[in-house]
């Protein structure tokens, strides 16, 4: 672990954000002795456990594709958000961090399957970390747990089948997508 609690002090020191969940205790930076490849892995456990609140993947320059470390919140008090993001850090702090999805070309330098993207809206980019932690879900419990309508899942998967950042297994009726490794 790299960070854990900080006292307001320290977070005005190192630039973090006013609201930071590192305040309240509620956060951790971490990252793996096995290296970015492991600490996507340790990702995917969390996120697939679901107990979470936000899990940010914070990648440096030159490496754009696996997070050097990882941010896990969790609530102590209110609902977890569920949240699933990339970005990218600047070497000097980790805190000065600008969120992929919105740099100057559009495009989302990561994914969580490790894969780029190119240009997926944040609707499409929520469809896809929803079945990461999913997988075999259909269209139809997708849309379900997202809460969205089916027509608009639909064109998303279409999206990223068209990206080929999913694929489909089984049947139309049985079947689901899961994200392509």
């Amino acid at each position: 672990m790299s960070s854990g609690f900080r006292c307001p002090q320290l977070n005005s020191l190192i630039h973090g954000a006013t609201q930071s969940q590192h305040l309240r205790g509620e956060a951790v930076d971490t990252y793996t002795d096995a290296g970015p490849v492991g600490n996507l892995e340790v990702a995917r456990l969390i996120i697939a456990s679901g107990c979470f609140d936000q899990v940010i993947l914070e990648n440096v320059p030159g490496n754009q594709l696996l997070p050097q470390w990882i941010h896990v919140s969790w609530k102590r008090l209110g609902a977890n958000r569920r949240e699933i993001r990339m970005v990218y850090a600047t070497i000097r702090q980790h805190s000065d961090s600008e969120d992929v999805s919105n740099n100057d070309n559009g495009q989302l330098n990561g994914q969580l399957s490790g894969q780029l993207s190119g240009q997926l809206n944040d609707s499409q980019k929520e469809t896809l970390a929803f079945i990461e932690v999913h997988e075999g879900y259909n269209t139809t419990k997708i849309a379900e747990g997202l809460g969205k309508p089916f027509r608009t899942i639909d064109k998303h998967i279409r999206v990223l089948l068209e990206f080929k950042l999913i694929v489909r297994r089984g049947s139309k009726k049985t079947g689901g997508f899961y994200v392509k490794r």
